[in-house]
C-alpha cells in the first residue's frame, strides 16, 4: 500500500506578519468583504524547483479556504534587469515555462489570473506612475542598494512590484475599484518591496496590501548553501525524473545522523538540520506522523521506523501533472509499506 501526501504544513506566521494579514482575512469574516491574493515568480530559469513552490501551494490553499481570485505576476523584466544575461525574449519564455508549473499546482482556472510584466504593464501603468511620482530614489537606494551605476530598470522596477497590489491594476477583474484589499503570500526576501508598498499606499490614498510569508526550507546540501540553478544538486527541479531526485536525496541530501553508527545510536540524530526531515516537514500533511517520526527516527538502526511486525521506509515518488508538457516531478515523499 502507497500512501500519498503532498500538502504544506502551514506554520504560525512570526507576530509582525500576523498583524499585517489579519487584515484582509478579518474584515472577510466580519463583513464577509472579500478580498484577492497577489504573488509572483522571477522567470530566472525554465524550471522551478521545490522551493519556488511553497508560496504558491499555499496561496493555491487560501484561494480554496477564501474562494477569491488569484493574480500572479511573472517578473520577465525584473530579471533582465538584474541578471541580464539572456536576452528579453528568453525571460518571455521562461516565464511561459514557468507558467505551466505554477498552473500544476491546481489553481481554479476561472479565478487565476498569470502575466508577464513585458505584456501585461500597458494595464498598469497609470498605477506605476502614480507611485513612482511619490517614490525618490534615495528611498529605493536605501531599500534595495542600488548604486549611481546601475541601470535605469533596477532603479525604476520596484513600482511595477508594487502595482498589482492595487486592484484597479486588473480592470478586467474588478474595473476601476480602488478598495479591494489584497493578500500578498511571499516569500522573506521580498518584504521590503512590500513594506515599501504599504508607505507608499497611504500617501496616494490606496488600500494598504496585507503580507504573509512562506518558510525558506533549506538547499539538499544544508543551510549553508541556498537551491541555485547554477547548481543542479543543491536542488530538486520540477522536471527532474524520480531517478534524477532519488540520486540527488541519496548522495547530496545533508544528514542530521551521527557521524558513525555507534555516535548516532548513542546520540541520535539531529533532526533540525537534517535536510530530508525538513523537507518531509514542509510538504507532509499528516502532523501526527511527524510526531511518530520525531519519536523514532531519532535513535533507530538505519534510520528504519519499525511499526509492529513492518518497516516503513521513507522513498520518494514521481507525480506527473498534465498541464505541463513535460513531466513534473515533485520532490514528494511517501510511505511505503513493505511486508
Amino acid at each position: 500500500v502507497i500512501i500519498y501526501f503532498f500538502f504544506l504544513m502551514i506554520r504560525r506566521p512570526p507576530r509582525s506578519t500576523q498583524s499585517r494579514s489579519s487584515a484582509a482575512s478579518d474584515v472577510y469574516k466580519r463583513q464577509g468583504k472579500k478580498f484577492y491574493l497577489y504573488t509572483g515568480r522571477g522567470p530566472s530559469s525554465d524550471s522551478m524547483h521545490i522551493a519556488h513552490l511553497i508560496p504558491f501551494i499555499f496561496t493555491k490553499y487560501l484561494q480554496d479556504a477564501f474562494d477569491v481570485p488569484v493574480v500572479i505576476q511573472l517578473t520577465d523584466d525584473e530579471k533582465y534587469f538584474h541578471k541580464g544575461d539572456f536576452t528579453i525574449e528568453d525571460y518571455q519564455k521562461y516565464g511561459r515555462e514557468n507558467a505551466k508549473d505554477i498552473l500544476a499546482v491546481g489553481f481554479n482556472p476561472e479565478k487565476t489570473f498569470i502575466f508577464l510584466d513585458t505584456e501585461y504593464i500597458g494595464h498598469m501603468y497609470k498605477n506605476v506612475c502614480i507611485f513612482q511620482k511619490h517614490l525618490t530614489f534615495n528611498q529605493v537606494r536605501g531599500i534595495f542598494g542600488v548604486t549611481d551605476s546601475d541601470n535605469c530598470g533596477k532603479i525604476a522596477y520596484p513600482a511595477i512590484q508594487a502595482a498589482p497590489s492595487f486592484s484597479n491594476s486588473f480592470p478586467h477583474i474588478f474595473g476601476n475599484r480602488t478598495d479591494v484589499l489584497c493578500l500578498i503570500p511571499q516569500g522573506i526576501d521580498q518584504d521590503p518591496y512590500f513594506r515599501m508598498t504599504r508607505d507608499v499606499a497611504v500617501r496616494i490614498k490606496y488600500q494598504k496590501p496585507a503580507c504573509i510569508h512562506s518558510k525558506f526550507i533549506p538547499s539538499i546540501k544544508g543551510f549553508a548553501t541556498k537551491m541555485s540553478a547554477s547548481d543542479p544538486n543543491s536542488a530538486i527541479f520540477l522536471t527532474d525524473s524520480q531517478k534524477d531526485i532519488e540520486k540527488k536525496i541519496k548522495k547530496f541530501a545533508y544528514s542530521g545522523g551521527g557521524a558513525t553508527l555507534e555516535e548516532h545510536r548513542e546520540k541520535g540524530a539531529n533532526l533540525e538540520v537534517d535536510v530530508s526531515f525538513i523537507y518531509l516537514g514542509s510538504f507532509w500533511k499528516m502532523m501526527f506522523c511527524m510526531k511518530i517520526l520525531n519519536r523514532n527516527m531519532v535513535r533507530v538502526k538505519c534510520l528504519q521506523m519499525m511499526s509492529r511486525n513492518s518497516v516503513l521506509v521513507l522513498s520518494l515518488i514521481h507525480i506527473s501533472e498534465p498541464t505541463r508538457l513535460l513531466s513534473i516531478s515533485y520532490a514528494v515523499f511517501c510511505l511505503k509499506k513493505k511486508k
